[in-house]
């Protein structure tokens, strides 16, 4: 995966991907990207500016898994949520 026109490593991937595991938010798991490798802020040339790393790193795995519909966003806790896989195809979502 290439954010910003870095490399993320893969270790940084399977460690965020370890940690979506029952209730999680998505602060959590940019701690674990750190603490994989992951820097917090990158400087971008074409911007001029340095930029999230870390934080768009764990953003891009959150939209993937949850596109696959294995987890979904809990509005009234904050939180993400893994899915029951023995639902696969399904995706429940939050009560209004």
């Amino acid at each position: 995966m290439r954010i910003h026109n870095h490399d993320v490593a893969d270790d940084v991937i399977t460690a965020v991907m370890a940690a979506m595991k029952g209730d999680f938010t998505a602060g959590e798991l940019n701690k674990v990207a750190m603490d994989a490798g992951a820097p917090e802020m990158v400087y971008v040339v074409m911007f001029g500016r340095h930029e999230h790393f870390a934080h768009r790193v764990v953003d891009r795995l959150l939209q993937k898994e949850r596109k696959a519909g294995r987890i979904k966003f809990s509005k009234n806790k904050q939180l993400w949520k893994l899915v029951d896989q023995s639902k696969k195809g399904t995706v429940e979502c939050p009560k209004s």
